[in-house]
């Protein structure tokens, strides 16, 4: 009620009040649980939803990585609770869900400086217990199981090669070069697994070309999966913003560029808008920041811009977002170098979590 306060509050300003109100009142009875133990699946449904409120608000990172930092303690909790005797209740297909989109948040946090305790802990759980499988092993229980598990895990794999990378970035020049070579190895070996899959390989011949269309019909199937290849080449822009010069001297020639991942994800999304009704799940304000900053064509850039500046009306997150890439993009293409967006954030909008 709290986020839909919040939503509603962009046109109803006088609701903004109530949906802070109730966004504490959930705040502190869930930190007051006594007996979280018992319902973790609910637990964890909770921080989802504080985290969406948090994410939309945009008001700063403290109680984001709180949140957070609730949630792996709450994994960690779970995991030993597991290993022992007196096993908890096991994950349904809701529990399993949240728990890998709050993975992506915990990597979406490391770029503010989130230590990725999150999926640490999600990483070794999946080691011990994987509760992906275990959720969908009855197919019968969802429609579409057996499509949604595969994509769950590669999403997992993927931010965790993600905080990685933004981990490595901020121990600055101690890191070996050949770490940052294994994740480059990663990275590959991801594309090479989702670009070959069936459910893609049509759409990458497509974003590949910009003279073609990726035509058809977007399903919510196929809708999930050009989120994740969207999302592969977010991860690749990433990895080249924040290797040092020694590693990025010695990237192969033949791996995708920061430039040609900024155009696919952008043909990704002109598609994606033109396809689906108007509506917050289509911009990928993360996503399309990215492939803003990424990109050397001035139309990509101005569609981004545009793009965000639209969707404004839905929060505060679109608002800053489209101001700090505004930010960056003038720099950029005034200096003709990449910028640090993290210190422009600092000196313009302040930091929060796009």
């Amino acid at each position: 009620m709290a986020w839909t306060g919040l939503h509603l509050s962009q046109s109803r300003p006088e609701w903004t009040r109530e949906a802070e109100t109730r966004y504490n009142y959930a705040v502190s009875l869930m930190y007051a649980d006594g007996d979280v133990s018992q319902h973790f699946e609910l637990s964890i449904v909770t921080i989802w939803f504080l985290l969406q409120f948090e994410l939309l608000a945009a008001k700063g990172i403290s109680a984001f990585c709180q949140h957070l930092d609730y949630a792996a303690d709450l994994v960690e909790a779970y995991r030993r609770y597991r290993r022992g005797a007196g096993a908890p209740p096991a994950l349904g297909p809701v529990g399993a869900r949240v728990l890998v989109w709050l993975g992506s948040y915990d990597a979406r946090a490391a770029y503010a400086g989130s230590a990725g305790r999150l999926l640490q802990n999600l990483e070794m759980l999946s080691m011990h217990y994987d509760f992906v499988e275990s959720a969908f092993s009855d197919t019968a229980t969802e429609t579409g199981a057996a499509d949604l598990k595969p994509c769950l895990r590669f999403v997992l794999e993927l931010d965790t090669v993600e905080s990685r990378i933004l981990q490595l970035h901020r121990k600055g020049g101690t890191v070996p070069v050949a770490i940052w070579s294994s994740i480059q190895t990663d990275l590959t070996e991801l594309k090479e697994q989702l670009e070959c899959d069936p459910e893609t390989a049509s759409a990458v011949h497509a974003v590949s070309d910009p003279t073609r269309s990726l035509g058809g019909i977007l399903s919510t199937k196929r809708f999930n999966w050009l989120l994740m290849l969207a999302s592969l080449y977010s991860v690749i822009i990433s990895y080249h913003r924040m290797i040092p010069p020694e590693v990025a001297c010695i990237v192969p020639k033949d791996f995708i560029s920061e430039d040609s991942s900024a155009a696919r994800i952008i043909r990704i999304a002109l598609w994606v808008h033109q396809s689906r009704r108007p509506s917050p799940q289509n911009i990928w304000s993360r996503i399309l920041f990215l492939a803003g900053i990424a990109t050397s064509d001035l139309v990509y850039q101005d569609w981004v811009v545009k793009t965000l500046t639209e969707a404004e009306t839905w929060g505060l997150n679109f608002h800053k977002t489209r101001v700090l890439l505004q930010h960056v993009i003038k720099k950029q293409n005034g200096e003709g170098t990449r910028a640090d967006f993290l210190d422009i954030m600092t000196q313009t909008t302040g930091l929060f979590i796009i």
